[in-house]
């Protein structure tokens, strides 16, 4: 088996194989209409506007995923588990499925299989969501207890199993791309190289798990995969939504056959009366095109049509933000200083659409670091706020901007609130990791979302919060490794309830929150981005990809370059307006953390320009991604990305320089890609905005653009408009 990642860093596997972390209703009636369906999606997999409409390669097909529900194949069926011992081939295959299928809108249709053992009255229920706009099918688990006795243990449960029949002579390797995910540590920067792109080429006989760290989704290792066919021209995008700790493995038999399994990590569990679980999601899509480039863009405008919050039947497009913390540290915002930011900005007509207070805001001690010591107390501090938030919220919507606020439910820290008077609601780790033992000394908490009493109060408590104090985008934040509290002292027959419970209860809180404020935003930034999954995706935005290496170029440039073919918006935004800054943190998602306490005329019309900039080009980095360059590191090498939008016929394409990198004698040319060839193109420089030149698609993709450089490091970014 080789591993490899495409830069100087080799990706490593451990003795145990694992790759990332710890090692730990109608009725169908008619054959007719089930066969539409399948056809349609067969010729959804088939069609040439996903690539060379070449006929689908037998393992390439969704349609292996959605006949078995649509069909009742339950042997076929791609999920497993274990129910008293008995593999659940054999005991489904003794329950008769009743199925329903629904519309759920113009593009998805919804197939509910429900099984039910008339002996325990055990119900499994696999959801399908298959979807007509792309070749792409979702489904998850659920297991209710409708007797009045403990149900047979569960375990081994996989939401996903599934054998791709590859052959050891069509496909003697197998390359499993994926990236890292965020707090890696780096070899030079903590936190530089998260995002990193790597791959595991699988031979016949290989295999390989993958495992995040720490009960978060992306920690380490992002929850997503692409499956290459022998000529990269077509294959499969894997996506599993679960905000805990998963497992993924691939193996392949000495024939060469592929096997997918994923799911929770561990689950070992007999379900009480009454009651209900859920498993980990899972999204699969095929995709074919040139390269796979083509096939991340398929991937990107899935995930925004269908796994993006919406505001009024349309995806959310992230806010450019004005965030204060740049200059005024948490502990020190006040009423007024935020006042006089948001009415500075205002005044020099700054366009930003969301005012960003992070954490701080509550009582906490002065000094810096002094935020994170009362977690658990969720009042505005009385000294600093005495009339709340409400007068922040009520400025900043006159002014047409949101209200983004942060908070850390999860984390109750000493002589807090929630730590006085609901201990019965806290979890205790069992130890804590290595580089958390601050996190021992300090006592930290987990306010167990799968208590029910504790999950209703922070519904009730936070969906009033937010409606009294005016706030329109909720940040939440959690600084802990969950896997630690979830399973200290687990009882042996409810292995993996405290994970899966805690889980169900943090999508709970979220749905509840938007439910009962309509037009509520939520951010999940977590711990340094690590709570990236489809299931978050799908409720609320990233604002911070992460942490790690923030604000600085290199870094930023190399996670734009990461994360993007992954995530439909990416991008950080800047604390410098110096060009090159700047612009390393460009994308749909922008925070400009300028000094909004200023006196100085220059500074706010030079932010005024470079953020009408940043707005004009939105819209264009919400579009398709094409790296141009590779993922790198380097300060010897250049960099260099698109975006396009052929719906609007334009692209932005950015060039970075770096401290060492060398110029060729003959010039840096990047060739843009996704143009039409037979059309011309406006190209304009953006540091040269009056000297437009005009050349057709062909000759751009072909020849490139010309990109010189006087200085270094410097930048450049291009604006290509389709005429």
């Amino acid at each position: 088996m080789r591993l490899a990642s495409r830069s100087p860093l080799e990706a490593k596997i451990s003795s145990a194989r694992e790759i990332g972390g710890r090692l730990s209703d109608p009725f169908i009636s008619s054959s007719a209409f089930r066969l539409g369906i399948i056809a349609w999606i067969l010729s959804l997999a088939l069609s040439a506007s996903w690539g060379t409409g070449k006929p689908a390669e037998t393992w390439e097909s969704v349609d292996r995923v959605v006949q078995p529900f649509l069909e009742k194949q339950v042997d076929k069926l791609p999920f497993t588990f274990r129910l008293g011992g008995t593999s659940s081939r054999d005991v489904l295959a003794k329950w008769k499925p009743a199925t329903e299928v629904k519309e759920l809108d113009a593009q998805r249709t919804k197939v509910t299989m429900k099984f039910t053992d008339p002996a325990t009255q055990l119900e499994v229920r696999a959801e399908a969501v298959i979807y007509r706009d792309f070749p792409a099918a979702e489904w998850v688990l659920w297991f209710r207890n409708g007797s009045e006795k403990p149900a047979p243990l569960l375990e081994e449960v996989k939401p996903l199993e599934l054998t791709l029949p590859t052959s050891a002579a069509a496909e003697p390797v197998l390359d499993v791309n994926y990236n890292r995910g965020t707090n890696v540590k780096g070899e030079s920067l903590p936190g530089a190289d998260e995002f990193q792109p790597a791959l595991v080429s699988l031979r016949p006989g290989e295999r390989c798990t993958f495992v995040p760290y720490g009960g978060r989704p992306s920690d380490r290792v992002l929850p997503f995969f692409r499956f290459d066919s022998r000529n990269r021209k077509s294959g499969l995008f894997l996506g599993i939504g679960w905000t805990g700790e998963w497992a993924a493995t691939f193996v392949r038999d000495d024939a060469g056959a592929t096997s997918l399994t994923a799911g929770i990590r561990q689950m070992k569990a007999s379900l009480q009366p009454g009651e209900e679980i859920r498993t980990p999601s899972i999204l699969l899509m095929t995709w074919r095109g040139q390269d796979p480039d083509d096939g991340h863009n398929q991937f990107r405008r899935l995930l925004l049509e269908h796994f993006t919050p919406r505001i009024g039947g349309k995806p959310v497009v992230p806010p450019i933000s004005a965030g204060v913390h740049g200059v005024i540290p948490f502990e020190k915002t006040t009423e007024a200083n935020l006042l006089e930011c948001i009415a500075n900005i205002s005044t020099h007509g700054l366009p930003v659409d969301n005012f960003w207070v992070d954490a701080g805001w509550y009582t906490c001690p002065p000094e810096a670091s002094g935020w994170d010591k009362t977690t658990g107390s969720w009042t505005p501090d009385p000294v600093r706020f005495p009339n709340g938030l409400r007068p922040i919220a009520e400025a900043a919507k006159k002014c047409g901007m949101d209200f983004l606020l942060w908070f850390e439910p999860e984390r109750v820290m000493p002589k807090t609130w929630l730590a006085e008077n609901h201990p019965d609601w806290l979890l205790e780790p069992a130890d804590f990791l290595p580089e958390r033992k601050y996190q021992k000394d300090a006592n930290f908490r987990l306010l167990d979302f799968g208590n029910p009493a504790a999950l209703a109060w922070a519904k009730e408590y936070f969906s009033n919060f937010v409606h009294d104090q005016g706030v329109t985008i909720f940040r939440m934040d959690s600084n802990l490794h969950t896997i630690l509290y979830w399973q200290n002292n687990e009882p042996s027959d409810r292995v993996g309830m405290r994970e899966t419970r805690h889980v169900m209860g943090l999508y709970d809180f979220w749905d509840t929150l938007v439910d009962k404020n309509p037009g509520l935003k939520i951010d999940v930034c977590s711990g340094t981005g690590s709570r990236i999954d489809f299931e978050v995706m799908r409720r609320a935005m990233n604002l911070t990809r992460t942490d790690g290496a923030w604000w600085k170029p290199v870094p930023d440039q190399a996670k734009t370059l990461g994360h993007a073919p992954w995530a439909p918006h990416t991008g950080i935004g800047a604390i410098s307006d110096a060009p090159y800054e700047f612009r390393s943190g460009l994308g749909a998602i922008f925070g400009a953390n300028f000094n909004y306490l200023s006196k100085n005329e220059a500074d706010w019309q030079r932010w005024k320009t470079l953020l009408a900039q940043v707005k004009d080009l939105r819209e264009t980095y919400c579009g398709d991604f094409y790296p141009l360059t590779a993922w790198s590191l380097a300060e010897e090498d250049l960099v260099a990305w698109e975006y396009h939008r052929p719906d609007l016929g334009k692209s932005v394409v950015q060039v970075f320089r770096r401290s060492q990198a060398r110029i060729p004698p003959e010039g840096y040319r990047v060739r843009p890609k996704g143009l039409d060839p037979k059309a011309s193109y406006t190209v304009t420089d953006a540091d040269m905005p009056s000297q437009s030149t005009r050349i057709s698609g062909e000759i751009l993709m072909k020849e490139g653009l010309e990109t010189s450089f006087s200085q270094k490091p410097q930048s450049a970014l291009f604006i290509l408009q389709k005429k």
